[in-house]
């Protein structure tokens, strides 16, 4: 359940929920179902309750970003993130990865409706175009040592290593 501590979403902004303290949000403790850096977003249902009261979009601090604070408002996201909203829902894109001999990664929707805030749609969106990226960067076979290793729940720390962790991941194998 949510801490119902509240953080300033900038000037002129309604409060909403503070980001949890949650190493599953961080791309070094992302849970990711395969060597392709997907998330498993089964294991982050359970943070929806944490983003409840979120203000609606238009009292965001850029409404043509929702889901930001005002100090991640100016971020470029161009061929990285993007949001959407229509009459079939809402929330936010990562956009795919290109990575060298893996079959191609389609892009990945969060919408609000499935997690409940436009926050923690843009937290994951931002989280799995990192995992892309961390996985992108890695040769596959450490990283499917890794997953096999983690039984199917592997970590994009794997990157965060480095070359360290890659070596030290295939030795597990």
């Amino acid at each position: 359940s949510g801490s119902g501590a509240m953080a300033d979403g900038g000037p002129g902004a309604a409060p909403w929920p503070a980001d949890p303290a949650e190493p599953r949000l961080t791309a070094e403790g992302a849970l990711v179902l395969d060597a392709s850096g997907r998330l498993d977003i089964s294991k982050y249902i359970d943070l929806r309750d944490t983003f409840e009261g979120e203000a609606p979009p238009d009292e965001h601090p850029d409404p043509q970003k929702p889901g930001l604070r005002a100090e991640e408002a100016g971020e470029n996201f161009a061929g990285k993130l993007r949001w959407w909203s229509d009459a079939k829902g809402a929330g936010w894109i990562a956009m795919s990865v290109k990575t060298p001999g893996v079959k191609a990664v389609g892009h990945r929707w969060f919408g609000i409706g499935r997690f409940g805030s436009w926050r923690l749609a843009y937290l994951l969106a931002k989280l799995q175009r990192e995992c892309w990226e961390r996985a992108a960067a890695l040769p596959p076979a450490p990283l499917l040592a890794l997953a096999d290793a983690a039984a199917g729940a592997a970590v994009c720390a794997a990157a965060a290593g480095g070359a360290a962790a890659a070596g030290a991941a295939g030795k597990a194998a």
